[in-house]
């Protein structure tokens, strides 16, 4: 457990320090939560889709 407790550290420092190594696909309002999980199941898709509450 402790393990994965540093590595989601590192994760989220990356995220905020390095935000070009995680490109964004497309960001939905959580309204549209189900076109977002219908995007993530999308093959071939290139980068992450965020939810954020507008």
């Amino acid at each position: 457990m402790e393990i994965r407790k540093v590595d989601l550290k590192l994760a989220l420092e990356l995220a905020a320090s390095k935000p070009e190594l995680f490109p964004v696909e497309q960001t939905f309002d959580l309204a549209d939560v189900g076109q977002a999980v219908a995007l993530v199941e999308k093959p071939g898709k290139s980068g992450t889709v965020l939810i954020a509450s507008r």
